[in-house]
């Protein structure tokens, strides 16, 4: 899969101009990225951190999460504001009438193996749906450490927000979000959601196998129904390729609106979903 590195801090930006800043992070099983914002959104800092454990080595995922955040020294500085969302495939969309707070293991019981988990949920007014999400506890607790009293949220959440807002309103649309060996696919209809789910992707064929699954699924054309790719995507890369050679469009992800324009050599498309987090309005 393409890689999506990138390490840029603005020269002024500095602890002192810190305290006018918003800090956005998010931390997942297969990386850590972030970005800082000025007061007019422009990019004082995004980076991004891979971690080399994997998704089942919980005891070196911790070791590589604290060390990446006691490290960091922008993680330690004093922000006007700070946020913070979790990542991990484990999600999944529960109709408004069918929601439950008090049963959130239940929503997984078919979707996990037995194990340690904590579970948090978002609420997607736009989708009349709320999102559920099990945790490693590990992970969500050093989010709880390093921004206390922000409520973590998942990253889809502020992604699929995003996404009500630039869907057709006519039409079907695609969208799939890389990070690293996960994907994020959404299918939308008229700006309602019909389809999310994540999938973990080792390589180019991979994702080319879960992207014409949903198109089949739906039974949508990838000759007339374009896709929308961000994240770690490089246009005229293999994955690229081989993805325009079964889809007849193929679409890098144009910047949020809140997005101000980023460094050279960074694309908007690269760091959608941390634009998306920092757009999410505050509960």
């Amino acid at each position: 899969m393409d890689k999506c590195h990138f390490d840029y801090i603005d020269p002024s930006f500095d602890a002192n101009s810190a305290a006018q800043a918003t800090l956005n992070v998010i931390v997942g099983t297969e990386s850590i990225s972030l970005y800082g914002a000025g007061p007019a959104g422009e990019p004082l800092a995004l980076k991004t951190q891979t971690l080399s454990a994997g998704q089942s080595d919980t005891l070196s995922l911790k070791t590589e999460w604290s060390k990446v955040l006691e490290e960091e020294a922008i993680l330690n500085w004093s922000y006007e504001s700070a946020r913070c969302a979790v990542f991990n495939a484990q999600a999944t969309l529960v109709p408004r009438r069918m929601f439950d707070a008090d049963r959130l293991p239940e929503y997984f019981t078919l979707l996990l193996p037995p194990g340690d988990y904590t579970y948090g949920y978002d609420v997607l007014t736009e989708y009349e749906c709320f999102l559920a999400y099990a945790a490693d506890p590990t992970l969500d607790s050093l989010a709880e450490q390093y921004f206390p009293g922000e409520k973590p949220t998942h990253l889809a959440t502020s992604w699929l927000k995003h996404l009500h807002n630039i869907a057709p309103a006519n039409d079907f649309a695609i969208f799939a979000n890389l990070r690293h060996q996960i994907v994020q696919v959404a299918v939308l209809d008229r700006q309602n959601l019909l389809f999310y789910n994540s999938f973990q992707c080792q390589r180019p064929n991979d994702l080319l196998y879960y992207i014409l699954l949903i198109y089949d699924q739906f039974k949508l054309d990838p000759e007339t129904i374009p896709l929308t790719l961000s994240g770690c995507v490089e246009e005229g890369s293999e994955t690229y390729r081989l993805l325009l050679r079964y889809i007849r469009e193929i679409r890098l992800a144009q910047a949020a609106p809140q997005q101000r324009q980023g460094p050279a050599g960074i694309p908007g498309h690269y760091w959608l979903d941390l634009a998306c987090l920092a757009a999410m309005p505050r509960s």
